[in-house]
Parts: structure tokens; sequence; C-alpha cells
């Protein structure tokens, strides 16, 4: 069941980091990531049990999110992840 949940809150992750145009990711870009990004976002005391949840899971995840830059307009030149070494 832990390896369920865990990856159930990394499908979760990836619709964030993704940009799937839910009404759930765009209700988390718009009042829990306002100001920063889902790495960099500090561990406060807002949000639900499940955003908790899926901040801590965040050293897990970065090792499967992959950015292609493209135009460079959804790049963070600090926070992304451009060689293998981070």
């Amino acid at each position: 069941m832990k390896d369920t949940s865990r990856m159930f809150a990394f499908k979760l992750i990836w619709s964030i980091v993704s940009n799937s145009g839910s009404l759930w990711v765009h209700w988390t870009r718009h009042y829990l990531l306002r100001y920063f990004s889902l790495w960099d976002e500090p561990k406060g005391s807002r949000g639900s049990w499940i955003w908790k949840k899926l901040l801590k899971l965040r050293p897990l995840a970065a090792d499967f999110v992959r950015h292609a830059i493209k135009n460079g307009e959804s790049t963070f030149f600090w926070l992304d992840n451009w060689l293998n070494t981070g």
C-alpha cells in the first residue's frame, strides 16, 4: 500500500510539473505555488496533508523529471537539472 500511495503522489507531482491543465493543477499553481516553483516551495503550514506529502517527496521525484528547454519560457535556470550531476 505504501508503494501504491507513493506512486499516486508521484502522479500528482508529474501533473504539476507538466502543467496538465486540470482544475486541481491550476488551483495549486495559483494558490499554493503563487511565487515559487514546485522545487523551491518552502515547507510551510499552508496546504493539506497531501500537499505536505508531495513536498516531502520532491527529492525522490526530482530524479525522474527531465526538462526540455525549447523556447525557455518555462525553464528555471537555477532550479532545473541541467546535468546528471545536478
